[in-house]
């Protein structure tokens, strides 16, 4: 083993990082979007850490249909200010507005629009991809009725580049709503904060976000003014509503009867502080506050899961999305193998084979306790046939 050295290729146009891709050896590596510098203990003796920035350009865009296709190298502002002219929106959240496209698909991560659009993959219609072997494969379609038969494109998303490079994708717009809201909702009670959510995701509320929330993760909140408490409420419930002002009326009025007309209980974000606060909650990688761990599990099971991983570390954050069932904690660096330990142990105690996520200081590692074997050896034989050299990103374990 050896210590590797990293090397920045920036990447022109498709062709060139086919050519590239295809005269790799390999003992080298290529890892798209990782500002790593150096490896220890690796076999490959250059990591090659790819630019996609040039890769921007739209190569087909239909307002009225609500498609584009464009480069995974243009960044998330860019795509916004190019769409809103029509408006339109991609649903997609972000910590960072410079994220580009390419990152979003890689993480497979949409935000916390997800509780109302799905998953990243219903927002992608198509893509290109370049393989290992320099070939570039098209899959999907510009439109809906056009995706057919086996839809390759699932693959790629969120599997961090292990099988291949995306360099361009068809996305699925919708028209952009004129206006929204946020609020928070505080609560001392669980069993009273689990029960409200449920009538919430019962009702017709034009409900855009539903994120739930120990109050440590929203303290944080408070130092940016973006949000105040009023209460010491250990659980919050933050919902964000779009639609027309008379929807909004009708979601505020719902909530106070909700909490029994406690309004004291209710805090309306500041439309001035909407975007910063979503883009905060949508937060799904390293960040001030450790390490993410994502956890997959059933919505009855979260808080349950919450109160066993506070016995194992008291001062742990969390959020997380009842409606797409994902648990999202932060752990620092010295209590991530601890954690790891501590939530196979609880899946076994809660009765529940959830997935685990996370991500280390030099991986993405993707962990299923209690699973079938058989998933883990399709995707080591996905990995064999995309990527039978071993080039791309060898460092994730999915």
């Amino acid at each position: 083993m050896q210590t590797s050295k990293t090397h920045s290729k920036q990447i022109n146009d498709i062709q060139s990082l086919s050519n590239f891709i295809s005269t790799c050896s390999s003992n080298e590596a290529i890892i798209p979007d990782y500002p790593l510098s150096e490896i220890e203990d690796s076999k490959y003796t250059t990591i090659n850490v790819l630019d996609l920035s040039k890769i921007d350009q739209v190569s087909y865009y239909s307002p009225s249909d609500q498609v584009i296709s464009v480069g995974t190298g243009i960044t998330l502002s860019n795509l916004k200010s190019l769409i809103s002219k029509d408006n339109l929106a991609w649903p997609v959240m972000a910590t960072k507005n410079e994220i580009s496209l390419f990152s979003i698909i890689n993480n497979g991560y949409g935000g916390c629009l997800e509780h109302k659009f799905g998953r990243l993959s219903n927002l992608i219609l198509g893509m290109t991809v370049v393989l290992t072997n320099g070939q570039i494969v098209k899959c999907g379609g510009k439109v809906v009725k056009n995706v057919s038969g086996y839809d390759l494109s699932k693959i790629f998303i969120g599997t961090h580049s292990c099988f291949g490079i995306i360099v361009e994708a068809t996305l699925r717009l919708y028209a952009r709503q004129k206006y929204s809201t946020t609020f928070c909702l505080q609560f001392s009670d669980i069993k009273q904060c689990m029960n409200n959510i449920q009538q919430l995701l019962l009702s017709n509320l034009p409900l855009s976000c539903l994120e739930l929330t120990n109050r440590e993760y929203i303290t944080d909140f408070q130092s940016e003014k973006t949000v105040n408490l009023t209460t010491d409420s250990p659980y919050i419930v933050s919902i964000k509503i779009e639609g027309s002002n008379e929807q909004i009326t009708k979601t505020r009025d719902f909530l106070i009867a909700l909490l029994s007309y406690k309004t004291n209980l209710i805090i309306n974000i500041e439309s001035q502080f909407e975007s910063l606060f979503w883009e905060r909650m949508s937060n799904h990688t390293l960040s001030q506050y450790g390490f993410p761990i994502t956890i997959n599990l059933t919505f009855s099971k979260m808080i349950l899961l919450a109160e066993k991983l506070k016995t194992y570390n008291k001062d742990i954050i969390w959020h997380a999305c009842p409606k797409q069932g994902q648990f999202i904690c932060f752990v620092k660096e010295t209590e991530l193998d601890k954690t790891i330990e501590a939530l196979s142990q609880i899946s076994k105690e809660i009765v529940e084979p959830f997935t685990i996520a996370y991500q280390n200081p030099l991986y993405c590692i993707k962990n299923i306790p209690q699973s079938d074997p058989n998933i883990e050896k399709l995707t080591g034989n996905l990995k064999k046939v995309f990527d039978p050299k071993g080039n791309l990103n060898p460092f994730v374990i999915l």
